[in-house]
């Protein structure tokens, strides 16, 4: 196989690499108060996130959905271009895709209940808002079986 092929074959590979990255260090340099937050007043202009306004939109989407589980989904997605990288085949994607959105809604749902000061956080809470709406029914669940 000629060196051409080569990095045609792989350029996927790490294109996906390069996106983690970016999400990693979006995540890294996340304010609430970068620009399509509503965390603070004023806004930061330009937005303090080293990955400029992109990363401030993509910290912001999966800090307020997330919370700090968001660096979770940034392992996850490392692990799946590892097995990519080396080529491993999975045979069963379902099952591991299935518990890992549910891992990922399990944590959301205890870091907003056992670490709600988290610093910096979004103003719903420390596990965003799927962790803010896991805790209200586990809390709603627990007030009416006992």
């Amino acid at each position: 196989m000629s060196v051409r092929q080569r990095v045609l074959r792989s350029a996927p590979l790490v294109a996906f690499a390069l996106s983690v990255v970016f999400l990693g260090l979006s995540l890294g340099g996340y304010n609430p108060a970068d620009s399509p937050g509503w965390g603070a007043d004023p806004l930061n202009e330009p937005p303090a996130n080293p990955c400029g306004p992109v990363g401030a939109f993509f910290a912001h989407i999966l800090f307020i959905s997330l919370g700090w589980s968001s660096w979770l989904l940034v392992l996850g997605l490392a692990v799946i271009n590892v097995l990519l990288i080396g080529r491993r085949s999975v045979p069963d994607r379902l099952g591991p895709a299935i518990g890992f959105v549910l891992t990922l809604i399990v944590s959301a749902g205890f870091i907003h209940r056992l670490a709600p000061g988290l610093t910096p956080s979004p103003t719903v809470g420390s596990g965003g808002y799927l962790g803010a709406t896991v805790a209200i029914f586990l809390e709603a669940y627990f007030h009416l079986t006992g």
